[in-house]
């Protein structure tokens, strides 16, 4: 008998699965995409983006400086800097190597300002628990529901030598300040170092404290009184300090108009003084997960 002849779709799924698929090349796949990088990162470099990862990089120098175990020589790591930006300069011509170039540029330009500013930053700091005399000018003041905080330029501290005379103190004040920013002060004060971070990896107050030059922090015993300076304050500590009063007027202002831990907030929304909130509205509003719109204000 003779067979019948077959159809076209017959046979076809054992075509499909008897076919050998084709091997995977690492190299052809390489030699397939070079180009299309090569093409993207012709148009990244014409379009001029890769300026934009420079913050980066310094930004990544920076940190690189404050996890050093040691302060790095500075006049090593600026030559650093400058010697790969020349190199890539001269190297313009070849894109990916002055690219590479200029990143360690950067790098090393961000690891030198991070050691240029912890130097020209650098005060004394307390180490010890103090209680004493205190003179100087007040440089800020942040008003709270009970009391206020201020910062304090110390001239001159009873029974501590000048190299070992914290440069700015933070002081807690309890009841209505008789002061404002710019004042002269000579007070008595209960001081303690700056605190270190309590857990590993967590919120190194004192780290904050050193850029501030903020080498001690306590409180007011007793009262504390303006009382005309010995000598006049410079121009930088006149200006912010001009400033700081506006802020506070503007900031009670508000606060006095709205009430509340509403107006505290709308205070801090408008002038960045956040002292006014009670602890129950900042707990509130850590919970909440938006305290970052008060700092960022």
């Amino acid at each position: 008998m003779a067979s019948l002849p077959k159809r076209p779709t017959e046979g076809l799924a054992d075509r499909i699965l008897g076919a050998a698929a084709p091997a995977f090349s690492p190299r052809a796949a390489f030699a397939a995409l070079r180009p299309r990088v090569a093409a993207a990162l012709d148009e990244e470099w014409d379009l001029r983006r890769p300026f934009l990862w420079l913050p980066a990089a310094a930004g990544a120098g920076a940190i690189f400086y404050l996890l050093a175990p040691t302060e790095p020589v500075l006049w090593l790591v600026g030559a650093t800097a400058a010697l790969f930006a020349v190199l890539a300069f001269l190297a313009r011509g070849r894109r990916a190597f002055s690219a590479a170039l200029i990143a360690i540029a950067a790098l090393a330009a961000g690891e030198f300002a991070g050691g240029w500013r912890a130097a020209r930053v650098d005060a004394p700091a307390l180490d010890h628990i103090y209680i004493g005399e205190l003179a100087g000018f007040v440089e800020e003041v942040d008003f709270r529901p009970q009391g206020a905080r201020f910062l304090l330029r110390v001239v001159e501290a009873e029974k501590l030598a000048p190299e070992k005379t914290p440069y700015r103190v933070r002081l807690t004040l309890r009841g209505a300040p008789d002061f404002a920013a710019g004042d002269f002060l000579t007070i008595k004060a209960r001081l303690l170092p700056p605190a270190r971070a309590s857990l590993p990896g967590g919120y190194d107050f004192a780290r904050d404290a050193y850029f501030e030059r903020i080498g001690a922090v306590g409180n007011v015993l007793g009262k504390a009184e303006a009382l005309p300076a010995p000598e006049s304050a410079d121009w930088r500590l006149r200006f912010y300090a001009a400033v700081d009063r506006a802020r506070n007027a503007l900031a009670l202002r508000v606060y006095d108009s709205v009430g509340g831990d509403n107006g505290a907030i709308a205070a801090a929304m408008v002038t960045g003084k956040r002292d006014l909130l009670s602890p129950e509205a900042r707990e509130t509003i850590a919970k909440a997960g938006i305290f970052h719109i008060i700092t960022i204000s």
